[in-house]
């Protein structure tokens, strides 16, 4: 039972981070937005889509994963982050579909046991 708790928590939240836009029109300001370590995916001027881990962010580039991106060849920038609706929902709807079933083995088992 713990175990089927533990792993609907798990997908629930799975769900919880998405691709946030990130304005990108001047790379020194993303500080706090984009950080080493960060999941970012940027297309550029020419179209190219590239998903990589942030290893360094400077006033001039977003780097890593053996990539840099210089900032007048950034078209879009998004970063992985977590959605606060999402984890709202996952949070509420996951408490609530646990009090569901744990209400249905409780009667389940007071109707079995009669």
């Amino acid at each position: 039972m713990r175990l089927l708790c533990l792993l609907c928590l798990v997908l629930l939240l799975a769900g919880c981070k998405t691709m946030q836009p990130v304005a990108h029109d001047d790379l020194s300001r993303l500080q706090g937005q984009v950080e080493r370590g960060d999941r970012v995916e940027v297309v550029t001027t020419d179209g190219r889509t590239l998903q990589f881990t942030v290893t360094d962010v400077t006033a001039e580039a977003l780097a890593g994963d053996g990539v840099r991106v210089t900032q007048p060849e950034i078209a879009s920038l998004r970063v992985k982050a977590v959605s606060k609706p999402r984890t709202f929902g996952a949070a509420f709807g996951g408490a609530g579909a646990l009090v569901l079933i744990l209400i249905g083995i409780a009667l389940g088992g007071l109707m079995g046991g009669s």
